[in-house]
């Protein structure tokens, strides 16, 4: 079963098959040489034309450097085309930095929301309403036409089954250094200012509210990595950045009005 899985993500990459061989992959104790052994494949094809699932592969097996190079490297097909690599790993970086995930405001900060945008990677995540993918995700899985037989080789229920939850568990596996996360911190604010900037700069104001939302919860990672401080000057270096685009201005502050970490 194994091989199979193996076998069916190398020849068609796709979130629903990354999902099940790192299930079949924990049920048979072999996540760790699995998730190497396809890391090391990342570069290939077909893969290097799904960057953004080679970059949670890579998450997954704890190559960060690696997928932080893998964003730098793509410049083509923008945040919002579904299939950069950007998305995926800004929001794992900011979430392992903050290490956002044992705060007791992660199950509403709007980290959490970013980084559950990962489930829906090969989607255009703003074409979804709020469940959409998830629920088309585990439709996906639970329809895949696999025998009850095989339960055996499950050993995720179905709701953890998701990028998201995954990627959590990859932080608790690997569990990065201060350094790390100090440099992931600065590594993300970098790719966020970019974003920005690409998004306000340009006058792009459908995506305002996105990176609102993206600055937002960059600032929820700086208040629980650095302290309320560099939060509160990071986002009103943002508000004087753009002296001049008030609807981005007033995108923000609505967002991070929402936040429980920021208010």
């Amino acid at each position: 079963m194994l091989a199979a899985r193996q076998t069916a993500w190398r020849a068609a990459p796709t979130l629903n098959r990354l999902l099940a061989l790192v299930d079949v992959a924990t049920a048979l104790d072999q996540l760790a040489p699995v998730l190497a052994e396809e890391a090391d494949r990342a570069g290939g094809e077909p893969l290097a034309r799904r960057r953004d699932l080679a970059a949670g592969l890579l998450l997954l097996a704890g190559r960060v450097d690696d997928a932080i190079r893998l964003v730098d490297a793509t410049n083509d097909g923008g945040w919002d085309s579904g299939r950069h690599p950007a998305p995926v790993v800004v929001a794992f970086l900011l979430t392992g930095a903050s290490d956002a995930a044992r705060h007791e405001e992660w199950g509403d900060s709007l980290l959490l929301e970013l980084l559950d945008r990962a489930n829906n990677t090969g989607w255009r995540y703003d074409r979804l309403r709020a469940d959409d993918g998830l629920e088309t995700l585990r439709t996906t899985l639970t329809d895949d036409g696999v025998p009850e037989a095989i339960g055996r080789y499950r050993a995720i229920p179905p709701d953890d089954l998701l990028l998201s939850t995954l990627l959590t568990d990859s932080l608790e596996r690997h569990s990065p250094s201060a350094a790390a996360r100090q440099r992931w911190l600065s590594t993300g604010r970098r790719l966020v200012d970019v974003r920005i900037d690409e998004v306000v700069g340009g006058q792009h104001r459908a995506a305002y509210a996105r990176v609102a939302h993206l600055a937002a919860a960059c600032a929820e990672a700086i208040r629980l990595a650095a302290g309320p401080e560099d939060a509160g000057g990071f986002l009103d270096d943002l508000h004087a950045r753009y002296p001049r685009h008030s609807l981005f201005r007033r995108e923000l502050r609505t967002v991070a009005d929402q936040s429980p970490l920021l208010g």
